[in-house]
């Protein structure tokens, strides 16, 4: 769940500040943050790991890396960049959305960060 009254607070800091001049609505960012926990919830905490050539593997056998990459830019907008990598025997995987860059990142166990962005 997200913390409507930190993101809150935070957006109002940053337009005080004056640094809010490229700041999305606060109901976008709301939503942005709120579609953030879901795809943790419903798609990166189910990653078991990612194979060498790249394809993930998920707890439920029904969920599929371009369902979640639908799910992402239903919710992110367009995705613009990706990258793969294998380095050091760790596979890396990078997707970058207009409002969103994820890092899933696998060796012996899966790790994963979301950032939003807030601005333009």
């Amino acid at each position: 769940m997200i913390d409507i009254n930190r993101i809150t607070n935070e957006y109002d800091r940053l337009k005080r500040e004056g640094r809010g001049n490229r700041l999305l609505p606060l109901d976008k960012i709301l939503k942005i943050e709120q579609s953030k926990d879901d795809l943790i919830d419903i798609y990166l905490s189910k990653i078991k790991g990612i194979t060498k050539d790249f394809k993930v593997v998920y707890d439920d056998k029904e969920m599929t890396l371009s369902s979640q990459e639908k799910f992402c830019s239903n919710r992110f907008g367009t995705l613009n960049f990706t990258d793969k990598a294998i380095e050091n025997g760790k596979i890396k995987m990078v997707y970058a959305y207009n409002f969103c860059l994820i890092t899933i990142e696998c060796s012996s166990y899966v790790t994963y960060k979301v950032n939003v962005f807030w601005d333009l």
